[in-house]
């Protein structure tokens, strides 16, 4: 019930900074962990709650994805692997990467290439939160939830 909570307060204070929304739309995708909320004004999403200290919001073009996450100090690592390359630029903070067997402390204006199929996590360093910017290529279909609201830009909705 936080996250619901949390969702639904998140999302009214983005309806009162942008005066062209109408309709919130929540929806809560229980196997995969993940709640998306769009706004119909201007097509821009909302920060998406993915866990206790990751928030994100994705943008895409016809074969690339841009992600954009905003990570808390103390939030929970997920290692992972996925079978494409992923670029990541740190905007602000203070993130510690892992990628394989290396370890990379990486501050604003840094950039990490994650190859195919390598383990990775990212945590932040410090009490400062820290944002950073994800490229996929091709398109992660676990994220196309993330651009929704491009559906009809590519012929998807």
């Amino acid at each position: 019930m936080k996250i619901f909570d949390e969702v639904l307060v998140n999302a009214l204070d983005a309806s009162t900074r942008d005066g062209e929304v109408r309709k919130i739309a929540v929806a809560f995708d229980r196997a995969g962990g993940a709640v998306s909320v769009q706004n119909d004004g201007r097509g821009i999403p909302i920060k998406l709650f993915v866990r206790d200290g990751v928030e994100r919001v994705g943008f895409r073009g016809e074969d690339t994805l841009l992600v954009m996450n905003w990570l808390q100090p103390g939030m929970e690592p997920g290692p992972h692997s996925h079978p494409f390359e992923q670029i990541a630029v740190i905007v602000s903070g203070t993130v510690r990467f892992h990628v394989g067997d290396e370890t990379y402390d990486a501050t604003p204006g840094s950039m990490i290439r994650i190859p195919p199929d390598v383990e990775h996590w990212g945590e932040v360093i410090g009490d400062e939160p820290a944002m950073n910017l994800d490229v996929f290529n091709p398109i992660r279909e676990d994220y196309k939830h993330l651009v929704e609201h491009q559906a009809k830009d590519f012929g998807e909705g």
